[in-house]
């Protein structure tokens, strides 16, 4: 019986591939960050003042770069919740985002 629990036990770790959930490759979720993040920015700078209408613009744009990533609502969720959970990982992931913004920056400063 406990060498039951104990195949039971090994199985479920093997499928969890032992307890990380899978995430989104940080070059993607970078993208998708820094998108995100230049949304924000684009929303402050606009000076609404109602802070309602700001948060409905911030969902309707995340929504919208979501899409334009091929990237559900929860499986970004749970993907930044894993590299969150993981300093390394997280720090190295917004090093990434800062490489993609300034690279946007650039672009939208040679138009």
């Amino acid at each position: 019986m406990k060498l039951g629990y104990l195949v039971l036990f090994v199985g479920l770790l093997g499928c969890s591939e032992l307890g990380k959930p899978e995430r989104i490759e940080e070059k993607k979720m970078a993208q998708i960050l820094a998108d995100i993040h230049i949304d924000e920015a684009n929303i402050s700078s606009m000076g609404v003042t109602n802070m309602d209408s700001s948060l409905l613009m911030y969902h309707f744009l995340e929504k919208k770069t979501l899409k334009r990533h091929g990237v559900d609502s929860l499986t970004f969720v749970k993907s930044l919740e894993s590299y969150a959970k993981e300093p390394k990982d997280f720090i190295q992931l917004y090093n990434e985002v800062k490489l993609v913004v300034a690279e946007k920056r650039k672009k939208a400063q040679r138009r």
